[in-house]
């Protein structure tokens, strides 16, 4: 009787551990990086994220970020100095981060700025967030956005210009971008 007892206790005692460490090992902060707009990367788009802190209490958090292409390797890294995230949902952007900015990429840097239109290329955007202690509170989060290649810009296929004639009615074709869906 004694030994069913314990039993019972022990496995009492497992089931209390069991599924009081899963509750903490939740993340504190859950990240969601929202995707730009396809061939855009201005500075409105990058780093657009949501941080969400399920703590319930304030959190003194900074962000580790960066932009790289797949061929060119790092075109900007950064790390935000310290601030407070309250519980609940917050918008970060570009703007917030803009002055903590290490470019490496200069050239990319120009066009990502003044145009945001990217050349060909596969960028990954990611954000990791640190407490003020240097703990990691969430999982890097990251985001692929490809550049634009030559099938995806617009062209006319008909009439072709050393066959134009006019007539009363012109039909044109043309061929767009095709329709990524993950």
């Amino acid at each position: 009787m004694k030994t069913k007892y314990n039993l019972i206790c022990v496995i009492i005692y497992l089931f209390v551990i069991l599924s009081s460490s899963s509750l903490y090992s939740q993340p504190k902060v859950v990240v969601t990086l929202l995707q730009p707009v396809s061939n855009q990367l201005s500075p409105e788009y990058l780093w657009s994220l949501e941080l969400e802190n399920k703590t319930g209490n304030p959190l003194d958090i900074y962000l580790k970020v960066s932009l790289e292409e797949q061929t060119k390797g790092k075109i900007v890294e950064g790390t935000s100095s310290v601030v407070r995230l309250n519980p609940g949902i917050s918008e970060i952007n570009y703007r917030n981060l803009e002055n903590t900015l290490s470019w490496i990429d200069y050239e990319l840097k120009d066009i990502i700025i003044k145009k945001g239109d990217i050349p060909t290329g596969s960028y990954k955007t990611c954000v990791m967030v640190f407490s003020s202690g240097g703990d990691l509170l969430c999982t890097e989060s990251c985001i692929i956005n490809d550049g634009k290649n030559e099938e995806e810009e617009i062209k006319i296929v008909s009439p072709q210009s050393d066959n134009f004639q006019f007539s009363e009615q012109i039909t044109f074709v043309w061929t767009g971008p095709k329709l990524k869906v993950n």
